[in-house]
């Protein structure tokens, strides 16, 4: 009898499990991208931090208080950052930006509002931007 439980329970799980981890779909993500270029004085600046800011349809343009940091530019001064979202999104404000520096001695550079449009499959919406150091 204790078999025979066991059994039915083993069948039950199997049946719905249908990913042999957890029985979830795989979580996709929607995507999008920004690229360009970090310049300072006219040449390509490289090691900035590069910041972004997203605000989804519906709530204010505004750039925020505070930006997220995405990592830096390459030696070239070029930069690619891969924006993500839980869900596909028309017209996602992106504002992006680069910090040269630390502390009171930081330099910005910021552009944006840009509107991008977040899909599951390529091709994917993106923006060239570019930002200039005086």
């Amino acid at each position: 009898m204790k078999l025979l439980r066991c059994l039915i329970l083993a069948i039950a799980v199997m049946a719905a499990c249908t990913n042999p981890v957890c029985g979830c779909p795989p979580l996709r993500s929607a995507t999008a991208m920004v690229w360009g270029h970090v310049t300072d004085s006219g040449l390509p600046r490289s090691n900035a931090i590069m910041l972004v800011a997203m605000r989804d349809p519906g709530t204010p343009c505004v750039l925020p208080g505070a930006m997220i940091e995405r990592g830096n530019n390459d030696a070239q001064g070029s930069f690619r950052i891969m924006l993500f979202k839980e869900v596909e999104l028309d017209s996602v404000c992106v504002f992006v930006g680069a910090r040269l520096g630390s502390g009171n001695d930081a330099q910005y550079a910021v552009r944006g509002p840009f509107w991008l449009r977040f899909r599951y499959d390529v091709p994917f919406d993106s923006a060239n931007v570019n930002l200039a150091f005086p």
